[in-house]
């Protein structure tokens, strides 16, 4: 019963190191996941305009340009934008089916892509870049060609070696609006926004002027070394511009370590479980040798009279506790390896069939219980055989 018990416990100790495994490898692979923009030297202010401050669409851009002018002559800022729907925030943006120009709707494999507002100037403050044509500019109005800019994954999935410059589409849902016919003026990265452990999806961008908004995340770019310093006076400016404005100010390097929270704890947790679990693992091991090694007294003693070696001794109590280790390592191997397949869906970057995961549990759990197999194995050997049969 003992020895079920302590195969279990280092069967279950090899399944959480390893799970503790995968999911620091899946930490450290989203860190290390370029999100599609650059997350240093930037300030993201969320601006939200009171309800008293209902303006016009020309009212919204006038007052935008001037808070891009304030933010602008700020020393050492060296670019302002701003976007409805902030990457990363978990905000809903249109999902849209495309028609491009001169083909049919397809109504059963529809093509679909996300649509997202920005104002000039967002994709260069935020780091995203421009692979070909042009950005949005304060041109881009109400009464001027409807224009859009697209990502790669945009191009990639729909456009397959067309030159998207000379492309043009509409869209809307659940059915496509004629009258939304816009030109392709420009290709941008893939920004991952759901999450940084989901890829891009398509997407195409609406200048500001053409679709003013008043809610905003404005984003800040700057040269200096660290941007926490120049938010007061980002602070000071809009307060100056508007007293009544509700605004919040962070770093983006700050706020994209604030989406891996749920991760990290996941990992924290992991490990703390494992780390239990190894100590049980060693305590089972430990009990069932020095258990052994008690109920063996006479017959290790007899072994000491009659000439068996200390280290003959030593390497048969190991035997005993090698022989649970191996055998719950084994289960736990199988059973680690089926859940990993199970959840790799689940988990990023997650490979349940990793050599240095698997390969490095089964060295950890190893290592614990031969030690704690070796302590009691060291004391048996260890045994004077004249006190112990005198004792008998």
């Amino acid at each position: 019963m003992m020895g079920a018990m302590t195969i279990a416990e280092v069967a279950l100790a090899l399944i959480l190191v390893a799970g503790a495994g995968w999911l620091v490898q899946s930490f450290a692979r989203l860190r290390h996941t370029d999100p599609g923009f650059a997350t240093t030297g930037r300030l993201v202010v969320d601006v939200r305009p009171s309800p008293q401050s209902v303006r016009t669409p020309d009212q919204t851009l006038a007052w935008t340009r001037s808070l891009f002018d304030r933010l602008h002559a700020l020393p050492g800022v060296t670019g302002v934008g701003s976007t409805l729907s902030f990457p990363l925030r978990g905000q809903l943006d249109g999902s849209v089916f495309v028609q491009f120009k001169g083909e049919a709707f397809d109504p059963v494999q529809p093509m679909g892509a996300r649509q997202r507002l920005v104002s000039p100037g967002f994709f260069d403050a935020m780091g995203v870049p421009l692979v070909g044509g042009r950005d949005f500019t304060p041109d881009d109005r109400q009464n001027t060609e409807p224009v859009v800019i697209v990502n790669r994954e945009f191009v990639k999935r729909y456009l397959r070696g067309r030159d998207p410059l000379r492309a043009a589409f509409a869209f809307g849902y659940p059915n496509v609006d004629a009258g939304t016919l816009r030109t392709v003026v420009g290709v941008v990265g893939d920004v991952r926004y759901r999450s940084i452990a989901e890829e891009a999806e398509p997407s195409f961008y609406l200048p500001q002027g053409q679709f003013p908004f008043p809610r905003q995340t404005v984003v800040i770019a700057t040269k200096l070394a660290d941007a926490t310093a120049l938010a007061p006076s980002v602070r000071k400016e809009i307060v100056n511009l508007e007293p009544q404005l509700g605004f919040d100010v962070d770093t983006l390097s700050r706020f994209v370590a604030s989406t891996l929270v749920r991760q990290e704890l996941g990992m924290v947790l992991m490990l703390l479980f494992g780390a239990t679990a190894l100590v049980l693992a060693a305590v089972g091991v430990y009990g069932v040798i020095a258990y052994a090694s008690a109920q063996r007294r006479s017959e290790i003693a007899t072994r000491l009279a009659l000439g068996a070696t200390p280290t003959q001794v030593f390497w048969l109590m190991m035997r005993r506790g090698q022989g649970l280790a191996v055998t719950g390592v084994a289960i736990g191997l199988a059973i680690a390896y089926a859940g990993g397949r199970g959840v790799s869906s689940l988990v990023y970057g997650l490979r349940a069939s990793d050599p240095l995961v698997l390969t490095s549990a089964t060295l950890v759990v190893a290592l614990i219980t031969s030690v704690a197999t070796a302590l009691p194995a060291r004391r048996a050997s260890r045994l004077d055989p004249v006190l112990a049969l005198r004792g008998d």
